[in-house]
């Protein structure tokens, strides 16, 4: 089997996984902070400063994708001097079925 195919393969076995999905929006979320601190030539020191926390704290925060809070993303936007909004939409799984009768997926099991 080849390295290709193998990588393939095992992508589609995790990409509905939650700690995938995690990931990928701690990616997302990170990507966006130092977009915008680019955009505002804002280094991390100066962030730091502005929320009161550690060069440290920031850069565990960008670098590690410490599970960012809903209050310390609030805070980062306002220190940034930008919006926080968040949004939830169907998954492009729903089917036709659910969106008619309302029904739902059993919950995540996060454990």
């Amino acid at each position: 089997m080849k390295a290709h195919s193998w990588f393939k393969e095992e992508l589609e076995r995790i990409k509905d996984t939650f700690e995938y999905k995690l990931e990928g929006l701690e990616l997302d979320i990170t990507e966006n902070i130092l977009k915008v601190m680019a955009e505002k030539d804002i280094s991390r020191a100066e962030l730091a400063k502005k929320l009161g926390v550690s060069k440290a704290s920031i850069s565990k925060m960008l670098n590690y994708g410490s599970n960012i809070t809903i209050r310390r993303l609030l805070g980062l936007a306002e220190a940034l001097n930008c919006e926080l909004t968040v949004s939830l939409a169907p998954s492009a799984l729903t089917t036709e079925e659910e969106m008619v009768t309302g029904s739902e997926r059993p919950p995540l099991n996060r454990g």
